[in-house]
């Protein structure tokens, strides 16, 4: 290995080795504050190459959803920890992440720990995974963004028409979509009907969890979403946060 990197890497653990020791030496608090935020990727990746080594050592790392669950594990078990307090703030993992991260917050509850979630700015996808909480607080200046789910597809038939090319497919029958977007210039209504139920089942469950941790019926959770931009003041009045 280049001496360079050794000696870089022996300095950036002679750094964490210390940092370490000082967090051991600290009281624990009553309450551990954590950030999410990020990707969410199950699994951190192996770095490859410079760049990744690089990047894993100088950059803010992306925390996994592994590396959460046992985190989150792990504070459960502490008996000086009484909760956590999240701060959610540019969240950009997907829903089958979020869920599962949901589920770990979930058990930490049940652990007899209390969870509150802080909100300084909110999606409906922020929202859910902090749904998960005991208690929701924002500040005066936060806006709830709920807005609803969406999808986007691209329709490729004027471009192959311009080009001169004409795409020959067997439509098998009308729900068979994987071929449309080189047969149609715009969505067809078989296709538009089979979307909109796919995202009507996603936030049917997605409002019946928040529904279900909030205590409110399911038609409270969609006038919120139909309202799009709330103020926390008006999240408050609508029972959305505490």
């Amino acid at each position: 290995m280049n001496p360079i990197a050794v000696g870089i890497e022996a300095l950036v653990n002679a750094i964490r080795g210390l940092r370490n020791l000082l967090v051991r030496l600290s009281p624990m608090p009553a309450f551990v504050i954590l950030e999410i935020s990020g990707q969410l990727p199950e699994r951190r990746l192996p770095p490859r190459g410079l760049r990744g080594w690089l990047r894993r050592r100088f950059a803010t790392p992306q925390e996994s959803l592994e590396e959460w669950r046992g985190r989150l594990k792990v504070l459960a078990a502490d008996s000086r920890v009484q909760g956590i307090v999240t701060k959610i703030d540019n969240l950009q993992a997907g829903l089958p992440a979020l869920e599962s991260l949901r589920g770990a917050l979930e058990t930490f509850r049940a652990s007899g720990n209390r969870l509150i979630a802080y909100l300084p700015t909110t999606t409906l996808r922020t929202y859910y995974l902090a749904s998960a909480a005991e208690v929701l607080v924002a500040p005066e200046s936060a806006e709830l963004s709920l807005h609803g789910l969406r999808t986007e597809s691209t329709f490729l038939r004027v471009a192959l028409d311009r080009l001169g090319i004409l795409p020959q497919f067997h439509h098998i029958a009308e729900y068979k979509s994987a071929a449309n977007q080189f047969l149609y210039s715009t969505m067809p209504d078989p296709q538009r009907e089979m979307v909109a139920s796919l995202l009507d089942s996603v936030f049917d469950e997605i409002g019946a969890a928040i529904a279900l941790a909030r205590r409110l019926p399911m038609d409270a959770v969609r006038r919120a979403v139909d309202r799009g931009i709330l103020s926390a003041a008006e999240a408050r009045d609508c029972q959305l946060i505490d």
